[in-house]
């Protein structure tokens, strides 16, 4: 396949037809410009198609479980009340837009006067599974609010197990 990261407008609009395939096929209807954002955001971190659609895969499909690694560095006893509020604000706010979702988790630090790390690396743990992702607020617009919300109980629940 030749290493993925010089790959032009064209192949990536292409593997997002691919993915936007595989997303449908799996309940989840994303647009083609979710997509297409989706491939964008994660060709420098593949180098095959291959690749690019296994570790894409968390965008469309619920992970089985949390990288261990990751789950016992972020989801901790700590982590339980910003996922709390972060999970009440998300399923409050009107539009599932990047700048809405990065004010909330703003908001939650602020709030709870935290480190932003503190609650985004939770965050980020709880709907990707530990999986490398671009921007946080991306990598939730992409998934949805709903899948977003969903995985947030995964992970609380995975704190209190």
């Amino acid at each position: 396949h030749g290493d993925f990261r010089h790959f032009g407008q064209k192949a990536v609009e292409s593997v997002g037809h691919e993915l936007l395939c595989a997303a449908a096929a799996n309940g989840a209807g994303e647009a083609q410009h979710q997509v297409t954002l989706l491939v964008e955001a994660q060709r420098e971190r593949a180098r095959t198609l291959v690749e690019l659609a296994e570790i894409s895969a968390f965008y469309y499909r619920d992970f089985e479980a949390f990288d261990e690694k990751a789950a016992k560095k972020s989801l901790t006893e700590a982590a339980v009340a910003p996922l709390n509020l972060l999970k009440q604000k998300f399923a409050a706010i009107d539009e599932w837009q990047r700048e809405p979702l990065h004010a909330v988790v703003k908001a939650v630090v602020e709030e709870l006067e935290l480190g932003f790390g503190k609650v985004a690396m939770p965050l980020r743990v709880a709907v990707t599974g530990g999986a490398p992702s671009p921007d946080l607020d991306l990598t939730l617009y992409l998934i949805g609010r709903e899948a977003t919300i969903r995985r947030i109980d995964q992970a609380i629940s995975h704190i209190n197990g």
